[in-house]
């Protein structure tokens, strides 16, 4: 299971992708053998068998952002592990628990029993996040249409660098004019020769929010270099 936190609050949740999460009244739209609503608490209690309890209709798209929750009660044996998008839960124990998840597929949402688990599932939900930046497993994730505040005042939509690679056939009298499209005049500019060593260009000059020219007059092109733009 990945780990994945929360480094920027996300703007707001899809609808309910679950339908009778609750179960209040019965398992419509639900499907699975040996699983049956219970009339004293609600929710669906498993009787036997691995057989899973599935919605097939409540399904991820994947690399989005979703959060899935759900309570585990009335269990003494066993164990049950909730799946979706390919991301998985196990519980062993009561609990009303949630799983913040990157979808890697479009798998739909199922309960998978032990033989001996005797527990209730309820209070079923499934939802989309929108917007956020999440770091999971130590790499940071963009989700969508966020925006973020930067020193300057001005708002970003990317926090990842562009590195982009150019010869000396794609200089203009030993200017580099560099197309980077970051809705910023003053950006961060690194160059990188063709031995991945850091080196210093004669000038750095903006020429709107989206170009920046690189002055390489001092210096000799050889190879292919390597371009490096952030905010």
């Amino acid at each position: 299971m990945s780990n994945i936190i929360s480094l920027h609050g996300y703007e707001s949740y899809g609808s309910e992708l679950v339908i009778n999460g609750k179960f209040e009244s019965d398992l419509r739209n639900w499907t699975g053998s040996n699983w049956i609503w219970s009339p004293l608490n609600g929710g669906a209690v498993h009787v036997s068998s691995t057989t899973g309890l599935t919605q097939s209709t409540a399904v991820v798209v994947a690399e989005n952002m979703y959060e899935l929750k759900f309570s585990v009660s009335h269990m003494n044996f066993g164990s049950v592990v909730a799946s979706v998008g390919g991301a998985s839960l196990s519980c062993n124990t009561n609990l009303n628990t949630s799983l913040l998840f990157k979808a890697s597929s479009s798998s739909a949402l199922a309960f998978i029993p032990s033989t001996d688990f005797d527990g209730i599932i309820d209070g079923v939900s499934l939802k989309r996040i929108i917007g956020g930046v999440f770091l999971i497993d130590g790499t940071v994730f963009f989700n969508g249409p966020a925006s973020f505040q930067l020193p300057d005042g001005s708002s970003s939509t990317s926090l990842v660098p562009i590195e982009d690679t150019f010869v000396d056939a794609d200089l203009t009298a030993a200017i580099l004019s560099y197309t980077h499209n970051l809705g910023q005049k003053y950006v961060n500019v690194l160059i990188f020769d063709d031995a991945d060593k850091l080196v210093l260009p004669d000038e750095i000059i903006p020429q709107d929010v989206n170009t920046v020219n690189v002055d390489l007059t001092s210096l000799t092109v050889t190879g292919t270099w390597t371009i490096r733009v952030s905010r």
